[in-house]
């Protein structure tokens, strides 16, 4: 693969940069938002809402879905021999399915909170290559734990500038 000399950022964005990857940048510095202090503190508090609100929604379908299963066994079907592929299917395939059903399409809101921020913040590759830049800095001066949890409290007077 040839490489490529892109001088105007905006094209590189626009023809090599996909709605996926904004997303993925937008989340990196969600996840370490104490390091950096990008993002407001109402809007990460509406991010850690929707994480909830996904991982509430789909283990409760799982959970769901495996009691279902159980309380069929017991009431409906009362075998009285053990088949490992119908119990594997029951008590596996079946509350997995329910799980990924849940999340492709009863957590859409959640998604679509992800992507309002991506839109509202517009981190693009550059802002992505300076965080790490921050961290690959703290890390040469083995002081990376105390950079990560300080965040933007880390006193870099005390790291060297290369």
């Amino acid at each position: 693969m040839k490489n490529l000399k892109l001088t105007n950022f905006e094209e590189f964005k626009k023809n090599y940069l996909d709605e996926n990857d904004k997303i993925k940048v937008f989340k990196y510095f969600y996840q370490y938002n104490n390091c950096f202090g990008l993002i407001s503190q109402e809007d990460v508090q509406d991010c850690q809402q929707a994480e909830f609100l996904e991982k509430a929604r789909t283990y409760s379908a799982f959970l769901s879905m495996s009691c279902l299963m159980l309380t069929l066994d017991r009431t409906l079907f009362r075998r009285s021999s053990f088949k490992p592929t119908k119990f594997l299917f029951q008590y596996g395939v079946l509350p997995m399915m329910s799980f990924q059903i849940t999340k492709n399409y009863f957590c859409r809101d959640v998604e679509q909170t992800f992507h309002d921020m991506t839109e509202k913040y517009q981190f693009g590759v550059e802002q992505y290559h300076q965080g790490m830049e921050l961290m690959t800095r703290a890390h040469k001066a083995n002081r990376l734990g105390e950079f990560l949890e300080k965040g933007v409290d880390f006193d870099w007077s005390t790291v060297e500038n290369e």
